[in-house]
Parts: structure tokens; C-alpha cells; sequence
């Protein structure tokens, strides 16, 4: 199976413990997702970053390691993002930058 070279970004509808609804967004490239928010001034704060083999696997993988899921939905663009808050993922910033396309 042929490795995809572009990035692949979805809408996630979450809710988090006490059942307040979110969108968080994904963007999946070769068998990585990164699972972030975007914020008022569109800076992407990344929460995860998962193995996520095919990006078909993305609902299951996110409902079972990340956070509850309601709905999925692949977007036809990226998202518009202005920067990127690594928080602890800092040690992976240039794999997430190749994947956030930032």
C-alpha cells in the first residue's frame, strides 16, 4: 500500500467527562494522527499524537485512546492554523509542523 505525502484533516464532534461538546480536529499523515483545538486566535494546541495505521482506523483509535467521540467528518481543506502550541509534545515538533503543514 502506497504511503500518502499529504495531510488528511477531520472535524471531531467530543464531548469530554462531563459530557460538554467540542470539536477538536485531527490531521492524519502516514500512519499519524495529531489531535488538536483550535483557539479564538487559530493556534492549534495539540492533545494527542497517535499511531493511527489507516486513517479509516482514526474513529476507533481516537473513541478508544483519546477521548469520547460523537462524530467524525473529513474536511475538503485545512483548517486555517496561524501556530502551534505543543504543550508536552515538543520532543515530536517537526514531525507534527510535516503533518499540521505548518
Amino acid at each position: 500500500m502506497p504511503v500518502e505525502t499529504w495531510s488528511r484533516y477531520f472535524a471531531l464532534d467530543t464531548r469530554d467527562a462531563s459530557f460538554v461538546a467540542r470539536t477538536m480536529y485531527a490531521a492524519w499523515k502516514a500512519g499519524t494522527a495529531v489531535i488538536f483545538l483550535l483557539d479564538a486566535e487559530k493556534t492549534a494546541q495539540v492533545l494527542f499524537v497517535l499511531d493511527v495505521p489507516r486513517p479509516e482506523s482514526l474513529r476507533a483509535i481516537v473513541q478508544d485512546n483519546a477521548t469520547d467521540l460523537l462524530g467524525i467528518q473529513e474536511l475538503p481543506d485545512r483548517p486555517q492554523i496561524f501556530g502551534v502550541d505543543l504543550g508536552s509534545f515538543s520532543a515530536d515538533s517537526l514531525r507534527i509542523a510535516d503533518i499540521l503543514e505548518t
